[in-house]
């Protein structure tokens, strides 16, 4: 088990509001829980060198499904889940191209 720090942060009240009704809306078990998961989504989004920004439109069932993972805890971001199955997407594709030589 990692060693856990404690960190103080303040926020306006309206923002404080916003969390607590998103904790609300998704099933949280806490403010906590979501600033640990934003965090996280930091840090994996500017570990990454060498990235492009892209528009994606995705067709409302898919992106329950995707909410759906994201609530369960099977990923931290939607963001972070969609980069995962492209990395994998991308991974199969170079297998097929290699295979087909």
């Amino acid at each position: 088990m990692s060693l856990s720090y404690r960190i103080t942060i303040r926020i306006s009240s309206d923002v404080m509001e916003k969390l607590e009704k998103l904790v609300k809306k998704y099933h949280y078990n806490g403010v906590s829980e979501v600033i640990r998961r934003a965090i996280e989504e930091f840090i994996a989004k500017n570990e990454t060198s060498n990235v492009s920004d892209l528009d994606l439109k995705i067709p409302g069932k898919v992106y329950k499904e995707l909410e759906e993972k994201v609530s369960s805890g099977e990923a931290v971001s939607i963001e972070e889940l969609i980069r995962e199955i492209l990395k994998e997407y991308v991974k199969e594709k170079a297998k097929s191209i290699q295979n087909k030589r």
